[in-house]
C-alpha cells in the first residue's frame, strides 16, 4: 500500500472480547482521523460491527500509539464525507458503485 496512509486500527471483539488489530486507510483531519468503514469494497467490517458495540479503540500511526473513541458517522453528514474521501482516494468510487449503499465514515477522536 505504498504511498496511501495507513493506520493499525484495535477494536475489542464485541462477541469474543479479544483485541483484534486491522490495517485501515486514513486521512487526518485537525487532530482526528477519518476512517471509511469499507473492507477493500466489503460491506460491514467486523472492526464497524465491533465499534458500534464499544467506541473506545486504539490507533497506531508510525511510531505513535494512543487511545481514541470511535465515532460512526452516516446519513447525509456521512455522505458528504465519504464523497470528500472519494476526492482522496481514487479507488473508493467503484467500491460504493459496487455496493450501492452508503459506506458509513468513522471518526477516531484521540482521548
Amino acid at each position: 500500500m505504498r504511498g496511501i496512509p495507513v493506520l493499525l486500527l484495535t477494536t475489542q471483539g464485541r462477541k469474543s472480547g479479544k483485541l483484534r488489530t486491522v490495517p485501515v486507510v486514513y486521512d487526518e483531519r485537525d487532530g482526528t482521523f477519518l476512517v471509511a468503514s469499507s473492507n477493500a469494497g466489503h460491506w460491514r467490517p467486523a472492526w464497524l460491527l465491533n465499534v458500534q458495540a464499544d467506541p473506545r479503540v486504539t490507533v497506531e500511526v508510525g511510531p505513535r500509539r494512543f487511545a481514541a473513541v470511535a465515532e460512526v458517522i452516516d446519513g447525509d453528514a456521512g455522505r458528504a464525507l465519504w464523497a470528500e474521501y472519494e476526492q482522496l482516494h481514487p479507488t473508493y468510487p467503484k467500491y460504493r458503485e459496487s455496493r450501492g449503499e452508503d459506506f458509513p465514515m468513522v471518526i477516531l477522536r484521540p482521548v
